[in-house]
């Protein structure tokens, strides 16, 4: 139980899938000498499936939690990821990538934001270096990551979950951090929060600070504690996938995930080594299981098994309470359209090491200054989301018409709203965007014009701009060309070396699926 001064020098994570593993290596980088034990039951399985991850998770996962690079490849096998292909849209599809093109501008080539050079009739695929490789396909090769003008395009991982936990798993055995196998049976509360976490073997467990990764259940904190969860159905509607997937055969290892358009909903698709992973996920109220399925499998025919997996989105209402704070699934949980799982986990898990690492004598400002990023992360990931459906109108399906006409914007009103009467301007879309914005105005812009959302055009594009950004493209596309195809002998030779800035997500206005 936590000293009645706010001391911590315990502490104890109940669960061992990503949240658990990733918060406990977390803590521990940053504070050696303190005692952390991770609870587990091998009996309770985890939602295995593919996962992609942001541009900045590479950063929190090597530079902030310290995983070695080498070591991470060899045993995860990740796959580059340059951003995401929606086939989506006015247009039909659009590139979002991890580079901030839109936004820039305003200099001897470009009078006006780059946002404004995009035709509304035509997507903006090509523009910055990641999104030709991906329309070509490839990686770049030694000798283009030696070129100054190309350089290494900003990238993320593509991960097999499984793979993954079993990396962090054996990580946390190296930094003496305590792995218990044991199933909690019931948790004892008392004055400063969890007092016990009793196992049906008999023991209880004891901590300044509990950790709580126990997934969709939140044991500790909405089980033991009481917190209510808050819903976010009112903007995302969806609340079940059909997950598959099949052994690559003869498929090509695209650098990015797939966002693609469903009758009541959408399916991803992300690239592994060995497997291709597909999941469609999709609104109950729309269509039936047997439908849905019928659909995925249609559009899949190579996929072997199945299986539904029904979710709820929703968030905690406080992520900190007394001395349990939630992380992972026990935090909240949206659907995966662009690929939040991980980094929120490690941006919490962050905040929290850092919490610790400055004073281990926790204090009431901390842990509200806690719960107002993590709610207001929440609520900028929830209104990006629904961003990508209230402005999709490649399908006029009874689930789409429902999406663009009852989809609530929220904290991103003001923005979208100034786009619309201003124009793609990212100096007065950045003052309407809601503090501890996620994507930034890259990430709107990208959703907006690539979803062609139409816009007051003030002034005509000169003519010099258009010429630069066909010329520019025209580049940039000549260079993917003479990349590499992203085969397992070029990943393992271009993947080792990457390097992102240290905790760069912390202030990072940019993410992707």
């Amino acid at each position: 139980m936590q000293s009645k001064d706010g001391r911590v020098d315990s502490v104890l994570v109940v669960g061992a899938g990503t949240a658990g593993l990733v918060s406990a290596l977390m803590i521990r980088q940053m504070n050696p000498d303190l005692p952390i034990t991770v609870l587990y039951s091998a009996r309770i399985g985890h939602i295995m499936i593919g996962e992609g991850t942001f541009a900045t998770t590479p950063a929190l996962l090597h530079d902030s939690m310290g995983l070695d690079r080498r070591a991470f490849y060899a045993a995860v096998k990740p796959t580059p990821k340059f951003g995401a292909r929606f086939l989506w849209g006015k247009n039909g599809n659009f590139d979002y990538t991890f580079e901030a093109p839109l936004s820039t501008g305003g200099n001897e080539f470009h009078k006006l934001p780059l946002g404004y050079s995009f035709p509304p009739d035509s997507p903006f695929t090509g523009y910055c270096i990641s999104s030709a490789f991906m329309e070509a396909g490839k990686i770049p090769d030694a000798a283009l990551q030696s070129m100054a003008s190309v350089g290494r395009p900003p990238a993320a991982y593509h991960m097999e979950n499984q793979l993954f936990v079993d990396f962090l798993s054996e990580t946390c055995s190296q930094r003496n951090i305590s792995l218990v196998d044991a199933e909690v049976s019931n948790i004892e509360t008392g004055e400063s929060g969890v007092k016990h976490v009793l196992t049906k073997d008999g023991r209880a467990f004891a901590a300044d600070l509990f950790v709580d990764c126990s997934g969709f259940s939140g044991a500790l904190i909405h089980g033991a504690l009481g917190e209510p969860y808050l819903s976010m159905r009112d903007s995302l509607f969806c609340d079940k996938a059909v997950v598959g997937g099949w052994t690559r055969t003869d498929e090509p290892l695209r650098p990015y995930t797939t966002a693609e358009t469903m009758n009541a909903g959408w399916c991803w698709q992300i690239e592994h080594r060995d497997v291709v992973n597909r999941g469609y996920v999709y609104c109950s109220a729309f269509i039936d299981d047997e439908t849905a399925e019928a659909e995925f499998r249609s559009k899949n025919p190579k996929v072997v098994e199945t299986r539904t997996v029904p979710f709820e989105t929703r968030r905690i209402r406080r992520s900190w309470v007394g001395n349990t704070v939630a992380i992972g699934n026990a935090n909240g949980f949206v659907e995966p359209l662009e690929a939040t799982n991980i980094q929120l986990i490690c941006n919490y898990a962050l905040r929290l090491a850092i919490a610790l690492s400055v004073s281990r004598r926790i204090v009431p400002s901390q842990v509200e200054a806690f719960n107002i990023y993590t709610e207001r992360s929440w609520h900028s990931v929830r209104d990006f989301l629904a961003g990508h459906y209230k402005f999709n109108t490649l399908l006029d399906t009874p689930f789409w018409q429902h999406a663009r006409d009852a989809t609530p914007l929220h904290t991103a009103e003001a923005a979208v709203d100034y786009y619309r009467e201003a124009g793609p301007d990212p100096t007065g879309m950045r003052m309407m965007l809601a503090e501890h914005c996620l994507f930034g105005v890259d990430g709107w812009l990208a959703i907006l014009l690539g979803c062609g959302v139409p816009y007051a055009r003030n002034r005509a594009l000169p003519a010099e701009e258009a010429a630069r950004m066909a010329f520019v493209r025209k580049v940039n596309a000549n260079l993917a060309e003479r990349g590499s195809d992203p085969a397992v002998t070029q990943i393992e030779a271009w993947a080792p070396q990457a390097r992102q800035p240290q905790n760069a997500a912390i202030n990072s206005g940019m993410a992707s699926s």
